[in-house]
C-alpha cells in the first residue's frame, strides 16, 4: 500500500516517525532527495523536521555500525524493501548528507502556505493573476485597508451609513467594543474563513439593488407573518376573556397557555416558542390550575379545542417566523460584508496583491473540474513523495488542492504519507477540518463531484492505516488518567463526532515511573479567584521543596485573562514567570513611552501623548511630580529634552529628532533615557519592527505609527530556552510542547458567542442570494437551520474536549488540574474521580489524587534567571550603530572600524563570563558552541584575553582568591546598576568597570561620567558590605591597558 496514514496520540513519536519514513526513502536513493516533499503547518515544525533529519544522518555517518534504536529501525525497514549491507547503508547516508548540504535549497520541507505560494508563483497567468502580483499573508492589513476605505464613505453613501448604524446597534449585546473599525474588522474576518466558502462565492458580487430587494422581501414576509401570529394571539386572548376566565385558572397560571397567547400579541423571538408548561397542557391534556373552580373548568372545556387549533396554527408558523427573524437580524451584516468584499477586491486590483486564501480557492476551483489540472503537470513530474504532517489542521480546500499531486504520485506507485491526531485538532477556527482526517480515505464532497469520487477510489485502493499508540512522554499515572478520562468522556455519548475522534485513543506507557495526577474542584469563586491562586502557590512551593525548578513548571489555561490573574499572584510572591503577555512588545512601559514620544514628535499638539510622556518621566523619577506643569509647557519634545539635559547635565543632539530615519530617533531616545540598559531586547525588537514598517509603508513617523497600531497586538520578543521561570501558556501555545510539571487552570466563565453560520436559503425559496450568514445562537435550534446549529454545537464541544486533551497530555511527571464549579468540564472531572477506583480522596474538599510525588533528580543551571537573560544583550552605542548602518547603506568598503567595534564588544562579552584566568578556554568553547563566536576567531580572542588577564596591573583581579560576580544587577530605590565585575574576599570588595576605548581617547566629560558611575557602584556596595573595604577601578581595554584607580 502506498497511501500510508499514521493516526497518532500525544507523545507517541509522531515527528520521529515522519523523519524515519523520510530517511528510509531518501537513503535508498540519495540522488532524488529533492523529490521528497515534507509539508508541515508552521515554520517551527519545518525547522524541527530538517534539524531531526540532519542530526540523524550525522549520527549514522559517525556510527561506525553502532546503531541506536531509531537508526536500527530505519536500517531494518530499508532491508524489508531492498537488501542493504551496513556499509552500504552508512555510505548512502553520508552521500545523502552531502547532497543536502550542497543543495540545501532543494531540501523540500516547507509549510503548506509556502508550498502553495510556490505553486501560485509558477502559474500566476494560468490562475488569472497579473505577472507583477504579490501574495499578501497578512489578512489584517487587507482588512484594515478595506475597512478604512469603507468608513471613509460613511456619511456620503446613505445606504452604507444606515448599514453601519444598524450593524453597530445589533452588536451592542454581543461586544463591549463599539469602535467602528474594530467591529467591522471583526466581521470581515469571516471573508477569510474556509467554512464560509459558498457564501464567499456570492458575497461581493451582489449589487446594492439586489441587497435591497432581498432585505425588502425578508422584511415584508416577516411583518406579514408577525401580524398573522399576533392576530391569533389576540383572538385566543379575547376568547378566554369572553368566558370570564384568565391565566390563573389555567395549568401553571402566568406560565401557562393563557399567558402564552397573551404574549403573542406583542410577538418576539423569545415568546413564540412555548415553554414546557404550555406543551404539557396540550400534549398531556392538563388544563386546570389547583385553584380553578368547577365553573371555570367547564368554561375552559368549552374553548379547549379552539385554543388547540390556535396553538397548532402558531406552531406551524413558528419555524418560518424564526427563519425570517434570524435572517432579518443578520441582513445589515450581510450588506456590510458585501461592501467590505468589494473593497477587498479593489485593494487587490489597485495594489497587485492577493491573499493566500484566495489563491488556494482559485486552485481548488480548478482541481474540482479537471482530472490532472494543467497547473500541476510540471510539479507532479518533479515530486515523487508527499509527507504531510499535522493533517488534522488541514482545511478541506487545502486537501482538495493537494489531491491531484497525491493522485499523480500514487499512479506511479510512490509512497505518500499522512500523520495526524484528530484529538489535538484545536485550530478549526483557522479552517482545520479534523473530520476529513477521521474519515480517511473518504473525501468530503465526493458524493457530489465525480472527480473527487475517482480520487477517493484511488486513495481507498492504496490505503494503509497505522496507529501510534505508545506514549514516550508521560509517566504511568498520567497516561492511565488520560486513557481512563477520555474513555469516560466517550462513554457519555455527547456527540457522534467525539466518539469517532476518541476511538482508539488508548495508549501504552513507555515509562515505568509512577508519576502523579491531582484533580481539585473548588467552589465557585469571586473575581479574585483566591482559592485557586493560593493552591497554585502551594503546589509550586511543594515542587521547589522536592528539588524541581521553576523552569520545569507550566501553567496552562484556555484564556490569557486567566493567565494574567495567575501571573500577578506569582509575581506578588516573587516567583518568576514567562508568558506571552510579558513578552508582548506593547506590554513594556518603556516601549509605550517611546511610542508616545514619537506620537508627540509627529504631532506637537497631541496633548494625550505629551501627557503620557511626562507621567512616564515622573514614574521613573526622572522628573519630580511637582514639575508637571513646567514640563507640560514644553511646546516640542526637543524643548523637553533640553530641560532634562540641563537638569541632568547631559549632552544633547536635537538634530536627531528631525531625522527621517525612525531608527535613529528610537535609538537616540532609548539611549538618552537609559532604556537600553533596562529593556534592550524590547528596544531591539522595536527597531526590527521599524525596518519592516519602512519596507511596507515607507519612511516617516506617521507611516511607522500606522504600522505600529496595526501590528502591536502580535509583536513578541524572543528569548532563549532554559530560563529559570514558570511558563504561563494558553493551551493553543502549549501544543507540541512538554513539561515535567503541568498545572491546568480552569475558571467558570461566560462565553460570548459572536460567530456566524453559513446557511442555505434555497430550501426557503430564495435564489438571490442562495446562501447567507446568520448569527450563531440557540434560537437556531427552532428554525429550519437547526441541523446547522446542532453541528456547530457538536463541533464546539469537540473543540473544547480537544483543548482539554492537549492540556492534560503535556505533563511528563506530574499533572495538576485546578477546576472551578460551573466551569465547562467540572462535572465531568468530579463524576470521573468519584467513580474511578484509582483516585484517592485528598485532604481538601473535592480534591483527589493518584500516584506518588517524587524528588526531582535533574541537574539544573540555577544561575540562568529571567532578569539576566532579558537584561544581558550586547549593543553598540546608538551613534556608532547609525554610523555602521550608514556605511552599510552606502556600500563603503572601509570596514576596519566596524570590525574593531564588534571585536571590542566580543571581548567585553567574554570578560563578563570569565571567573578567573583558569576558565578562559572553557568560556571561549562555550561561546563557539552557542554561535556567538566562530572557530576561526578562537586563537585571536584567546590571545587577547590571555594578554588582559595576565597583565601585571590586573592579574591579581583574575586570580582564584576572589568570589566573582559578573554583570549582576544592583537595585536601589532610585535606579538599577550593573557593574561589569565585582570581586569579594574576606577583607575587601573591588568593583571593576570595563571601557573599550583607550584612556587618552576619552574626553574629560566622558571620564568624569565613568568615574561618577563607578562611585555610584561603590556607594551601593558600601551599604551592602559594611565590614569590608570597598574600592573601584576602571579598566581601559585598548592596548596598552590602563587600570585607573578611583
Amino acid at each position: 500500500m502506498s497511501f500510508r496514514v499514521y493516526k497518532s496520540s500525544a507523545g507517541s513519536g509522531k515527528t520521529t516517525t515522519l523523519v524515519m519514513e523520510y530517511l528510509q526513502l531518501a537513503i535508498m536513493n540519495p540522488e532524488i532527495f529533492n523529490s521528497i516533499v515534507g509539508i508541515t503547518f508552521t515554520i517551527k515544525a519545518t525547522n524541527e523536521m530538517k534539524s531531526r533529519v540532519m542530526d540523524t544522518l550525522s549520527k549514522i555517518a559517525l556510527s561506525e555500525g553502532k546503531f541506536d534504536q531509531v537508526i536500527n529501525t530505519i536500517f531494518l525497514n530499508i532491508n524489508k524493501v531492498k537488501a542493504t549491507s551496513e556499509d552500504e547503508f552508512i555510505a548512502n547516508s553520508k552521500k545523502l548528507l552531502q547532497n543536502i548540504l550542497h543543495n540545501y535549497s532543494n531540501f523540500a520541507f516547507s509549510t503548506i502556505d509556502s508550498f502553495v505560494v510556490n505553486i501560485v508563483k509558477s502559474f500566476a497567468y494560468d490562475l488569472g493573476l497579473p505577472m507583477d502580483f504579490e501574495i499578501e499573508l497578512d489578512k489584517e492589513l487587507i482588512i484594515e485597508e478595506a475597512v478604512a476605505s469603507l468608513i471613509s464613505k460613511a456619511g456620503y453613501d446613505e445606504d452604507l451609513t444606515l448599514h453601519l448604524i444598524h450593524h453597530i446597534e445589533n452588536q451592542l449585546d454581543a461586544t463591549s467594543d463599539t469602535r467602528l473599525d474594530v467591529v467591522i474588522g471583526n466581521l470581515a474576518q469571516l471573508l477569510f474563513k474556509d467554512s464560509f466558502s459558498n457564501f464567499k462565492k456570492v458575497i461581493g458580487t451582489l449589487g446594492k439593488g439586489e441587497i435591497k430587494d432581498f432585505s425588502n422581501k425578508i422584511i415584508k414576509d416577516f411583518k406579514k407573518l408577525e401580524l398573522e401570529i399576533s392576530d391569533i394571539g389576540t383572538a385566543a386572548t379575547k376568547l378566554i376573556q369572553s368566558k370570564n376566565i384568565n391565566s390563573s385558572h389555567f395549568f401553571y397560571g402566568n406560565k401557562g397557555i393563557a399567558k402564552y397567547f397573551e404574549n403573542l400579541e406583542n410577538l418576539s423571538d423569545n415568546n413564540i416558542i412555548p415553554n414546557s408548561y404550555v406543551v404539557k397542557t396540550i400534549e398531556e391534556d392538563n388544563w386546570f390550575s389547583n385553584k380553578c373552580s368547577l365553573d371555570s373548568e367547564l368554561s375552559i372545556l368549552e374553548i379547549k379545542h379552539q385554543l388547540i387549533d390556535y396553538y397548532n396554527i402558531v406552531i406551524s408558523k413558528a419555524t418560518k417566523y424564526l427563519d425570517l427573524y434570524v435572517i432579518r437580524k443578520s441582513i445589515e451584516s450581510v450588506a456590510l460584508l458585501n461592501e467590505v468584499a468589494i473593497e477587498i477586491q479593489n485593494f487587490y486590483q489597485e495594489n497587485s496583491v492577493i491573499h493566500l486564501s484566495e489563491t488556494v480557492e482559485r486552485i481548488s476551483n480548478i482541481v474540482l473540474k479537471e482530472q490532472m489540472p494543467f497547473i500541476y503537470e510540471r510539479i507532479g513530474n518533479v515530486n515523487r513523495h508527499y509527507l504531510i504532517d499535522e493533517f488534522q489542521d488541514t482545511s478541506v480546500i487545502q486537501w482538495q488542492s493537494l489531491l491531484p499531486l497525491i493522485e499523480n504520485s500514487l499512479s506511479f506507485g510512490y509512497l505518500n504519507l499522512i500523520v495526524g491526531d484528530a484529538k489535538q485538532s484545536i485550530y478549526r477556527w483557522r479552517g482545520g477540518d479534523f473530520e476529513q482526517f477521521v474519515d480517511l480515505p473518504i473525501i468530503k464532497g465526493s458524493h457530489q463531484n465525480s472527480i473527487l469520487k475517482e480520487r477517493q477510489d484511488i486513495l481507498n485502493r492504496n490505503y494503509e492505516e497505522k496507529f501510534l499508540n505508545r506514549n514516550y512522554r508521560s509517566c504511568l499515572s498520567v497516561v492511565k488518567f488520560n486513557n481512563d478520562f477520555y474513555e469516560y468522556i466517550k462513554s457519555k455519548n455527547y456527540t457522534d463526532i467525539i466518539s469517532k475522534v476518541y476511538d482508539n485513543h488508548h495508549q501504552e506507557p513507555f515509562s515505568n515511573k509512577k508519576g502523579y495526577v491531582e484533580i481539585s474542584i473548588s467552589p465557585e469563586q469571586g473575581a479574585d479567584k483566591l482559592t485557586t491562586l493560593k493552591k497554585i502557590n502551594s503546589i509550586i512551593s511543594d515542587l521547589l521543596f522536592r528539588n524541581f525548578n521553576y523552569q520545569d513548571i507550566a501553567i496552562l489555561a484556555r484564556k490569557n485573562a486567566n493567565l494574567l490573574l495567575v501571573a500577578d499572584s506569582l509575581l506578588e510572591n516573587s516567583i518568576p514567570v514567562i508568558s506571552s503577555q510579558s513578552l508582548l512588545l506593547k506590554s513594556s512601559l518603556h516601549i509605550c513611552f517611546i511610542i508616545n514620544f514619537i506620537s508627540w514628535l509627529n504631532k506637537f499638539d497631541d496633548k494625550v501623548s505629551k501627557t503620557a510622556v511626562i507621567f512616564y518621566l515622573i514614574e521613573q523619577d526622572i522628573i519630580l511630580q511637582n514639575e508637571f506643569d513646567k514640563y507640560f509647557d514644553c511646546k516640542t519634545p526637543a524643548d523637553l529634552l533640553g530641560l532634562i539635559a540641563k537638569s541632568k547635565e547631559k549632552s544633547t543632539n536635537f538634530s536627531v529628532l528631525n531625522s527621517s530615519d525612525i531608527n535613529v530617533i528610537i535609538e537616540y531616545v532609548a539611549t538618552f533615557f537609559d532604556i537600553y540598559a533596562i529593556e534592550m531586547p524590547f528596544v531591539i525588537h522595536l527597531l526590527n519592527m521599524c525596518r519592516k514598517a519602512e519596507d511596507k509603508n515607507g519612511v516617516g513617523l506617521s507611516n511607522f505609527l500606522d504600522y505600529w497600531n496595526l501590528k502591536k497586538d502580535n509583536e513578541f520578543i524572543s528569548i532563549p530556552e532554559g530560563i529559570n521561570a514558570v511558563n504561563l501558556l494558553t493551551i493553543h501555545k502549549s501544543k507540541g510542547l512538554e513539561f515535567p510539571i503541568v498545572i491546568y487552570v480552569e475558571f467558570a466563565s461566560k462565553d460570548y458567542n459572536n460567530d456566524f453560520l453559513e446557511v442555505s436559503l434555497q430550501p426557503l425559496g430564495f435564489d438571490n442570494p442562495p446562501v447567507t450568514v446568520v448569527r450563531d445562537s440557540k434560537i437556531l435550534l427552532n428554525t429550519s437551520f437547526k441541523e446547522d446549529k446542532q453541528m456547530s454545537m457538536d463541533l464546539a464541544l469537540t473543540d473544547s474536549i480537544n483543548l482539554l486533551y492537549v492540556a492534560t497530555t503535556r505533563a511528563k511527571n506530574e499533572l495538576y488540574i485546578l477546576d472551578e464549579e460551573k466551569s465547562k468540564h467540572s462535572k465531568d472531572f468530579l463524576e470521573f474521580v468519584t467513580t474511578n477506583k484509582d483516585f484517592i480522596k485528598g485532604s481538601d474538599e473535592n480534591e483527589y489524587y493518584v500516584g506518588t510525588k517524587d524528588i526531582a533528580n535533574i541537574d539544573y543551571n540555577k544561575d540562568l534567571e529571567i532578569s539576566e537573560v532579558l537584561n544581558f544583550t550586547e549593543f553598540v552605542p546608538w551613534n556608532e550603530r547609525i554610523f555602521l548602518r550608514n556605511i552599510n547603506s552606502e556600500g563603503s568598503t572601509n570596514t576596519e572600524s566596524c570590525k574593531k567595534i564588534f571585536d571590542g564588544l566580543k571581548i567585553h562579552n567574554l570578560l563578563s563570563k570569565i571567573k578567573s584566568a583558569n576558565n578562559i578556554i572553557e568560556v571561549i568553547d562555550n561561546q563557539i558552541k552557542k554561535g556567538h563566536l566562530i572557530e576561526s576567531e578562537r586563537n585571536n580572542f584567546l590571545q587577547q584575553l590571555e594578554n588582559i588577564v595576565n597583565d601585571k596591573s590586573v592579574a591579581e583581579y583574575f586570580s582564584t582568591k576572589w568570589e566573582v560576580i559578573n554583570e549582576r544587577k544592583l537595585i536601589t530605590n532610585k535606579k538599577n546598576f550593573r557593574p561589569d565585575r565585582v570581586l569579594i574576599n574576606e577583607q575587601e570588595v573591588v568593583v571593576i568597570d570595563y571601557k573599550l576605548s583607550h584612556f587618552s581617547e576619552a574626553s574629560d566629560s566622558q571620564k568624569n561620567k565613568y568615574r561618577n558611575q563607578l562611585i555610584d557602584y561603590m556607594d551601593i556596595l558600601k551599604v551592602i558590605y559594611t565590614d569590608k573595604k570597598v574600592s573601584g577601578k576602571i579598566l581601559w581595554l585598548k592596548t596598552p591597558l590602563i587600570l585607573e584607580e578611583i
